[in-house]
Parts: structure tokens; sequence; C-alpha cells
């Protein structure tokens, strides 16, 4: 990468323009803008988790078409795994409830 911490600079031609591009998608979970990548100009949300970074004119943009590099750049996903963990966990915890208050957990 390049000085200052970035791991992904505005070298795009080389990294993730042209014909003979290697990146294709990359997901940031810091949802730094401009920061450890720079072509990151934005963040995304849950119900459009992605975009299309186009290197060639520096666009954004929602449709995805093979061209360009998807970005994925969810803000809340750090907050959101613990919590869809929790419900899971509830989930599951539930129909032994019965069993364990009524002191018969765990005897079969």
């Amino acid at each position: 990468g390049g000085g200052g911490g970035r791991e992904a600079t505005e070298d795009k031609d080389q990294a993730i323009g042209g014909e003979k591009a290697r990146l294709l998608a990359v997901a940031d979970i810091s949802c730094d803008v401009h920061g450890s990548l720079e072509f990151l100009t934005r963040t995304t949300s849950l119900e459009r988790p992605i975009f299309n970074y186009r290197p060639d004119t520096e666009e954004s943009l929602e449709e995805v078409d093979g061209r360009g590099v998807v970005v994925g750049a969810v803000d809340i996903l750090r907050a959101e795994l613990p919590q869809e963990a929790s419900l899971a966990f509830g989930d599951a915890l539930l129909p032994l409830l019965p069993a364990l208050l009524s002191g018969e957990g765990g005897k079969e």
C-alpha cells in the first residue's frame, strides 16, 4: 500500500482498473470513507449492502454490471452481528425454558 496506513490508494489503474484488473470485490468493515481504501467513497446499508465502483470514471453506482469493483461497507454491521447472534441464541433457548424453570432441565 501507500503511505499513511492506506491499503489501496489512488493508483487504481494497476490494482482495480483496466482489462487485467484482479480485484473484483472488497468489503471494508472499518467503513472509513477515503481512509485505508481510498476508493471507498461512501458507506452502504443492510438494505443495499454493495455498490459498484468504476475506477475509470471514479463513479459509485448502484448497479453492479461486471465492470469495476463491487464494494461493501455496511457501517452498522459491527452492531448488527451481535444482535443477530443474540436473537438466534434466544430462539434456541426458548423451547428449553419450561424444563429449566421446572427443575427438570438436563434430566433424561
